[in-house]
């Protein structure tokens, strides 16, 4: 599963935000300041940071309502489908020896790894990583399992887990996405790509919001897998295997972020620190 590349790009415009975040005049006017700030929406904790820079009292009250039964709402993942429905599969073909019912068959078993890897709650918030593993060929999940358990952090950025003590709203995750099927190194091997964008939104458990969009952590990425059949394959070689592909981060707490887990902006608010 090598050639993989993780990014976290909290560098680059995030789309859940607004281009500022204002605190208005007649906000500042409650505490008695005759001034108007601007700062960057993409940072939430820049808030704060300007509101202590420009001398204000830092209990300015700033924060946001949400709605946490609709988080969604006021993001471009508002219409996109539950689960792994957003990943629109292509029209099945023949290529090399595999008929397009088995083009169809090799890109359903594709999507059900890519729901396990990125949106099945079992997976992704308690860890049952058994549930993506059997959908691997044995040698793949030979490789794949000493990266995967007994861990508690440094997965391997193809599956997306939540940090401990955080936990998913009930709604979504939501997704958007293609994939498609073309010929492998051999008549016996397909090549399949993936690339989706997964929303999650964090239920904040009492946390202070400043922002909606502090809920939500967008993953986008890029998938690349092949799968072989038997024979001429070996058994144990048969199946899908993931070899590589990119992956990008918005919204996401930066330290969580480095040890590859996802955790939402209100777990890490030290958003300066974040470079990488």
């Amino acid at each position: 599963m090598d050639g993989y590349e993780h990014t976290l790009d909290n560098a680059r415009p995030v789309p859940w935000r607004l281009t500022a975040a204002l605190v208005t005049a007649a906000t500042l006017a409650l505490a008695g300041v005759a001034a108007l700030l601007v700062v960057p929406a993409s940072r939430p904790g820049a808030v704060l940071s300007a509101v202590r820079a420009a001398g204000l009292p830092v209990a300015l009250p700033i924060a946001v309502p949400v709605d946490l039964a609709a988080p969604f709402a006021a993001t471009p993942a508002a219409a996109w489908p539950d689960g792994v429905d957003g990943l629109r599969l292509p029209a099945a073909t023949p290529v090399g020896d595999f008929s397009a019912a088995e083009v169809a068959a090799a890109a359903e078993q594709v999507r059900q790894l890519t729901a396990a890897l990125n949106v099945d709650r079992e997976v992704i918030e308690q860890r049952r990583f058994d549930r993506f593993l059997g959908l691997l060929s044995p040698s793949a999940r030979e490789i794949a399992e000493p990266s995967v358990l007994a861990r508690t952090e440094n997965f391997p950025p193809y599956l997306a887990v939540v940090a401990d003590g955080y936990r998913l709203l009930p709604a979504g995750p939501k997704t958007d996405g293609t994939m498609s099927v073309g010929p492998g190194t051999s008549r016996a091997e397909l090549s399949v790509r993936v690339d989706l964008r997964v929303a999650y939104a964090f239920d904040p458990a009492g946390a202070k919001v400043f922002d909606p969009a502090e809920l939500i952590v967008l993953r986008t990425f890029q998938l690349d897998f092949v799968v072989r059949r038997s024979p001429p394959f070996k058994a144990t070689t048969a199946g899908i295997h993931v070899v590589g592909g990119q992956a990008f981060l918005e919204g996401a707490a930066c330290r969580y972020a480095r040890v590859n887990l996802i955790a939402p902006l209100f777990a890490d608010r030290s958003q300066d620190a974040c470079t990488t």
